[in-house]
């Protein structure tokens, strides 16, 4: 069964069908952005922060690349977003650490850009809460965050996220050992 998005079209196995639904109301919320305010979008984007649905380190890799830069800006080229997962899990797997769970696509080996692209496409931002604020654009390359939600962002925000972010990634490896 294929989700058709105005920007990106997602795949989801027949078997998956609480996925499926959750993934229908994460768009449907997405619509209703469209005529709230920026204020309630952040409400929502910090509630969904705090408890996320997290089967890999995917989830908060997306946010760190996104909002771990010096200069943040509503929109990512993919390919600065499949640098910043390929650069994570290398330095991770130089540095002994564990990669990824086993079932990962970084734990076996290097994945190729076009993989990576793939899997971030399908997940996180295919199946998680993420769908909600973030839209991919096929023509430009480009990865952004919706509008109202990055226009009503404070520095403060920001750096609330990256630490969030960074706590997410923590607590998922720890768990991993």
């Amino acid at each position: 069964m294929e989700i058709q998005d105005n920007q990106m079209t997602i795949k989801v196995n027949n078997r998956h069908e609480e996925n499926k639904s959750r993934l229908d109301r994460y768009l449907s919320r997405r619509v209703e952005f469209e005529t709230e305010e920026g204020s309630i979008i952040k409400s929502d984007f910090f509630s969904d922060l705090s408890r996320p649905r997290m089967q890999y380190s995917y989830f908060p890799l997306v946010l760190l690349a996104f909002f771990d830069r010096k200069e943040v800006t509503e929109k990512m080229l993919m390919t600065d977003l499949v640098l910043f997962f390929s650069s994570f899990y290398q330095d991770r797997r130089q540095r002994g650490l564990v990669v990824e769970k086993e079932k990962s696509i970084f734990a076996k080996n290097s994945p190729t850009d076009a993989e990576i692209k793939r899997l971030i496409l399908f997940n996180p931002l295919g199946r998680s809460c993420l769908v909600k604020y973030f839209s991919y654009d096929k023509k430009s390359d480009y990865v952004s965050l919706d509008r109202k939600l990055y226009k009503s962002l404070s520095g403060n925000d920001v750096k609330r996220i990256v630490k969030l972010a960074t706590e997410l990634i923590n607590c998922y490896y720890m768990k991993l050992h």
